[in-house]
């Protein structure tokens, strides 16, 4: 029984590796996750998760040699995401995909982040605190590399400091956002 390479191209799928779709994700997770798969591995997704015969896949495989391999992977995600939840929610979950990743648009539905005020902070301190990074380390290289952005804004020194207001949107890296919301102060 052949094992599902994860979404790093390397390794197998495993949760604890961190390179896993899980079959209860959310369908925008989901599909996000399949699209993230490097493009030799579609067709052993095609096999392997969707059941295709040999027959299949060999059209596949010329269908990849000639067209785009974003067509075909596209394809995969949607039926993936269908598979586990439905046609709608993988409908919404390709729409959502092509608005964030394709237009650069913000998602419609971004996870709150509650802190009981505002305040001021260092951006690699929040950004652990928040859980869009593992660690500082982590953050630090990520706004180097300009994969954060505050407010559309992109930050590029570590060290800066920001200002937390409410409705304040973090991005970082290609999927992770959050909104910043403070508390309502009890009288």
């Amino acid at each position: 029984m052949p094992l599902l390479v994860g979404t790093d191209g390397s390794a197998k799928m495993s949760k604890s590796l961190g390179n896993y779709i899980g079959i209860t994700e959310d369908p925008v997770n989901m599909y996000g996750k399949v699209m993230s798969i490097p493009d030799s591995l579609i067709s052993t997704y095609y096999q392997l998760a969707l059941n295709y015969n040999q027959e299949q896949i060999k059209e596949l495989k010329t269908i990849l040699e000639i067209n785009n391999p974003m067509i075909s992977k596209m394809k995969l995600a949607f039926l993936i995401t269908e598979k586990y939840h439905n046609s709608k929610e993988a409908e919404v979950a390709q729409d959502e995909f092509i608005s964030v990743h394709r237009k650069h648009e913000t998602p419609k539905e971004i996870p709150n982040f509650e802190i009981p005020f505002s305040k001021t902070c260092r951006l690699i301190d929040f950004m652990t605190e928040a859980n869009l990074t593992t660690s500082k380390g982590e953050a630090k290289r990520l706004i180097q590399q300009g994969g954060v952005e505050v407010n559309e804004l992109k930050i590029m020194d570590p060290f800066s400091d920001i200002t937390l207001v409410n409705d304040m949107v973090i991005k970082a890296g290609k999927r992770n956002f959050i909104k910043v919301k403070i508390a309502s102060q009890k009288i």
